[in-house]
């Protein structure tokens, strides 16, 4: 799962668990508040239910039948049983009451003029901490306040209270949902942290052993994200990197095996060239024929020294990329033909025969004449200096494989390669079984050359040992079309010029 997934995956988890929470912390407020005000409603009904009896019990009163201490005591002891204490006055004076003081003082201080009803009527007055049920009585003259008193009140539930509830419970659910959703947030964090870190801990450690230079442990990651591409790029380039260093130790190996071999081609020609010259210097050549043949001998050790030397200059252009090539479209079959004639004519003897075979015609290719022709030198020559037993046999032949690619094969009748030197022979300095011990026979560098010229010809050179050698080098073919389109091409662009 990709990193912006898991965050999206964490950051829902997080939303949709806080708000699963957030409503069963709704739900249980609300049962709580439910459950209060179901209790509360009920404690209303109930005094409103107790309110009524005290009502009748006053309103039956009858002080005209008995006498009236004795009635006011019963109420008294009636109104007991609700909850209820009695408070009486007659003629505005205090003549009953089992209020204890501190009630009697807040009694008394009632304005009963506004409790004033018509005779023998019962009133009902309220406030937040008291009921009081008020009734009149004028008996004989004299006026007597009856007042039923209690701390009980069904006005406790008002829009006050209701608000101040709320308030307070959607503060406490507030509360509730800040800290869920800040715990989940945090723990989801540090798990998102952890599972980040681990990967980013193998790529530190990875690029620790990097620089130390130990390429050999690769980074373990099984997670399919971002993280991963990284890490497998990281091991990507860790084999990158331990195979250049296998290359270049590998080239700095082929460097000193061919420094030493070159060491040698030149000591023994230049040994060689030392002696004769001295010959000539010290009289030993002593008749002008033996003079002429040392210094033949000397001439002849100073070419040998100047070709390598050639070798090895074009060898260095090749190397660094500084060789230029001029392409020209070049019909195969001419520039063949041209070229074995002209070998024909210089190695004369020195081979048993050049033939020439061509299966394609009027094949078109990309070439550089004079880099291709040292190619095919440097093939014919192998073959010469590697026959042992007479001057070779060397077949040159061109066939098609398909529409866009030719084959130009070159072929000798010696002893061919050792199958395990075979698929080195184009390495860059590298000479074989036991050409590696033979002076100023190769140098290791021609069949380098010739594969450094044939790439940069866009095309691939390979060989095969069967009775002989045979260098086959592949080469894309330029059709009649193409070559007429590039030709017009060029031609617009001299006429724009």
């Amino acid at each position: 799962m990709s990193i912006r997934n898991q965050l999206f995956r964490s950051n829902m988890l997080v939303v949709v668990t806080a708000i699963l929470l957030l409503l069963i912390s709704i739900a249980v407020i609300i049962g709580v508040l439910r459950v209060s005000y179901d209790s509360e409603w009920q404690g209303m009904k109930n005094l409103d239910e107790q309110l009524y009896d005290i009502q009748t019990a006053l309103g039956e009163l009858d002080l005209e039948t008995d006498s009236v201490d004795e009635q006011l005591s019963g109420l008294m002891s009636s109104l007991q049983l609700y909850g209820y204490d009695l408070y009486v006055r007659k003629d505005g004076k205090l003549y009953m009451s089992n209020l204890s003081k501190q009630e009697l003082v807040v009694v008394q201080a009632l304005d009963f003029e506004q409790l004033r009803t018509v005779h023998e009527s019962v009133r009902v007055a309220q406030s937040r901490n008291r009921t009081v049920v008020y009734r009149l009585i004028l008996l004989n003259g004299e006026r007597y306040d009856l007042c039923a008193i209690s701390e009980k009140s069904s006005l406790k539930m008002e829009t006050f209270d209701l608000v101040q509830m709320f308030v307070l419970s959607f503060a406490a659910l507030l509360s509730i949902s800040v800290a869920i959703i800040f715990l989940l947030s945090r723990y989801f964090s540090h798990r998102m942290v952890d599972r980040f870190m681990i990967p980013i801990s193998k790529l530190v450690d990875g690029a620790e052993r990097v620089q130390k230079g130990d390429l050999s442990e690769m980074i373990y990651y099984s997670e399919e994200n971002e993280f991963s591409t990284i890490c497998n790029s990281f091991n990507d380039m860790q084999r990158s990197l331990s195979r250049e260093r296998e290359r270049s130790r590998a080239y700095e190996q082929s460097r000193v095996e061919m420094i030493a071999g070159i060491s040698h081609d030149l000591r023994t020609p230049l040994t060689s060239l030392q002696g004769y010259l001295k010959g000539v210097l010290d009289g030993v050549a002593n008749t002008p024929e033996k003079r002429e043949r040392y210094l033949r001998v000397a001439y002849e050790k100073a070419a040998d020294i100047d070709i390598l030397l050639s070798k090895l200059f074009l060898f260095s252009k090749l190397e660094t990329g500084n060789m230029p090539y001029d392409f020209q479209l070049i019909e195969l079959h001419q520039f063949l033909e041209h070229f074995v004639r002209q070998e024909r004519e210089e190695y004369g003897d020195q081979i048993a025969g050049l033939s020439y075979e061509n299966y394609a015609p009027d094949v078109i290719v990309e070439l550089d004449a004079d880099q291709m022709r040292r190619v095919l030198e440097n093939v014919i020559q192998n073959s010469v200096k590697y026959k042992k037993d007479g001057p070779p046999m060397i077949t040159v032949e061109v066939y098609r494989a398909g529409q866009d690619i030719v084959f130009l094969s070159i072929s000798d009748d010696g002893s061919g390669v050792d199958q395990r030197d075979l698929p080195h022979i184009f390495e860059n300095y590298y000479r074989g079984g036991e050409n590696k011990s033979c002076a100023m026979e190769g140098s290791g560098l021609g069949l380098s050359i010739v594969r450094y010229i044939v790439e940069a010809h866009h095309g691939s050179v390979r060989a095969e040992s069967n009775d002989g050698l045979e260098i086959i080098i592949s080469l894309p073919i330029k059709s009649r079309v193409k070559q007429r389109e590039e030709s017009e091409a060029d031609h617009e662009k001299s006429v724009d010029c």
